[in-house]
């Protein structure tokens, strides 16, 4: 079944406008009640129209190309043997000016995982002056060691004053991309996110309420010597029958 050049130019405009193809549909029929199209004759010509639009380049390449053609702060780096794209690294021309003007608060999220390109991504974002978040960066990367977080804030540092420095950034406890942060940004400081770790920390034998109060605890000692001391108090306070453990994010802390 083919499209009229009306409908043609109707369903290219509402996939400009980011509609999905099973909502596109219902709207040709709509405004042609003898219209048989099928969802398939609406995928094949949004796949035909994405191929277009890259004029020959892959996927990955069309993606390059927009992020330059748009205006983004872009930075990334091939394998030197198969040419191959290994990490890439973008901030957008709004999210620029917002991490200039409050670069003081960063959260980092590296807990989302893709699978198409084998590619880890992070998340970079700040915090305004009126306790709002906002997008700064976003990084894939072709792997999730130390050297390429490093790589990756790197790239974020170089976009903001040499006399300006995030006074805090908050991870959850991926330990490479801890050490990254302290490698990059020295005067920084760091904290772990306590809402990541309440829910990854997991017990069958006190109530999620005694388990967020001694846990967030534990996170915020703000020196060594009182993380020990409240790390002693949990053993005693969440005694496990043998065998039992409490997990965590990364993976079975024995707490007998």
């Amino acid at each position: 079944m083919h499209l009229s050049d009306k409908e043609t130019r109707l369903v290219q405009d509402l996939t400009e406008l980011d509609v999905k193809p099973r909502n596109i549909l219902p709207t040709l029929k709509a405004q042609n009640q003898n219209n048989v199209s099928s969802l398939r004759t609406i995928y094949n010509f949004v796949q035909k129209l994405g191929r277009s639009r890259r004029e020959g380049r892959t996927p990955m390449q069309n993606v390059m190309h927009i992020l330059q053609t748009k205006g983004y702060n872009l930075q990334y780096r091939v394998n030197t043997i198969t040419n191959e794209l290994e990490d890439l690294f973008f901030i957008h021309p709004t999210s620029l000016k917002m991490w200039q003007a409050f670069p003081y608060v960063v959260l980092m999220d590296a807990t989302y995982k893709t699978n198409k390109y084998n590619l880890h991504f992070l998340e970079i974002v700040g915090v305004t002056s009126t306790n709002k978040t906002f997008s700064i960066a976003f990084a894939f990367m072709h792997n999730e060691k130390t050297n390429n977080y490093i790589w990756a804030l790197i790239c974020l540092k170089l976009t903001i004053s040499d006399f300006f420095c995030p006074r805090v950034i908050v991870t959850d406890r991926d330990l490479a991309l801890m050490k990254a942060c302290g490698d990059v940004f020295l005067q920084s400081n760091h904290l772990l996110c306590s809402q990541r770790y309440n829910k990854a920390l997991q017990t069958t034998n006190q109530t999620t309420k005694d388990l967020e109060f001694f846990s967030s605890k534990l996170v915020e000692s703000p020196t060594l010597n009182a993380y020990m001391q409240n790390y002693a108090d949990l053993q005693t306070l969440f005694v496990t029958p043998p065998n039992q453990t409490a997990k965590t994010s990364e993976g079975s802390c024995d707490l007998n």
